[in-house]
């Protein structure tokens, strides 16, 4: 049985010890096993509203620098970590690519 964890964004950050939450001995050891999705909704945006993923960039809810800040966070924890990251799918919104770009790299773009 595949072992899965699928994770909020919040969630996620703290889990990785990134933010005021800690992670257990118990939770890192099972993370850098490998085995398991990790899912980030995004990080930080420019502002709120609703926007098209047809929309160009410019249209687009964007990273806020804060934002930018909370991605290279999260890339951080994972080396720090050594927890795996075999393949990173993002939404093709920018805002998810540009997390997935900073955060870890490489990344494809997964429309669902």
């Amino acid at each position: 049985m595949d072992r899965r964890h699928f994770l909020l964004s919040s969630g996620a950050v703290a889990l990785a010890g990134c933010t005021t939450g800690t992670l257990a001995r118990t939770d890192l050891d099972a993370l850098k096993s490998g085995g398991h999705v990790i899912y980030f909704r995004h990080a930080a945006t420019n502002f709120k509203g609703v926007d098209k993923v047809t929309w160009p960039r410019n249209r687009q809810r964007l990273l806020s620098d804060f934002g930018k800040l909370q991605s290279r966070t999260i890339g951080s924890a994972f080396t720090k970590r050594a927890i795996p990251v075999a393949k990173v799918q993002s939404s093709p919104f920018h805002r998810c690519m540009d997390m997935s770009r900073i955060a870890f790299g490489d990344f494809e773009i997964d429309p669902m």
